[in-house]
């Protein structure tokens, strides 16, 4: 998942700072320029970008969402007005099992423990 990636990267960077730093201000290395016709862009990432539709996505769908949006912006629903954050999930043989839910103003917990409060709720 990103965040797995994200530490690694971090760690293979820090350890090779320093020695790049040298080289470069020493002149053993020099930068390339960019081949502007391979170049690809993205458009910037925002909270609205995690927003699921439970009900219209495949769980497929979702889990790959939870993936790539984790940690930021994180993948969410709307459920009486609020933000509904899936905070924990797992996805396996085409299923998907929420574990743990934020809702908008209160304290991450269990879906057993949100379903206990919220007896209402009807979505997974």
């Amino acid at each position: 998942n990103n965040q797995i990636l994200t530490e690694k990267i971090f760690k293979i960077g820090s350890s090779k700072a320093n020695s790049v730093i040298i080289d470069y201000s020493t002149h053993k290395i020099h930068p390339t320029k960019q081949n502007h016709l391979i170049a690809t862009y993205t458009e910037t990432l925002s909270r609205n970008d995690g927003c699921i539709d439970i009900l219209k996505e495949s769980p497929k769908n979702i889990y790959q969402k939870y993936k790539a949006y984790y940690p930021w912006p994180g993948i969410w629903t709307n459920w009486k007005g609020k933000r509904l954050k899936i905070t924990s999930l797992k996805y396996e043989n085409t299923r998907l099992s929420v574990n743990k839910v934020q809702l908008e103003g209160k304290k991450e917990m269990s879906l057993k423990e949100f379903k206990n409060g919220y007896r209402d709720f009807n979505l997974f």
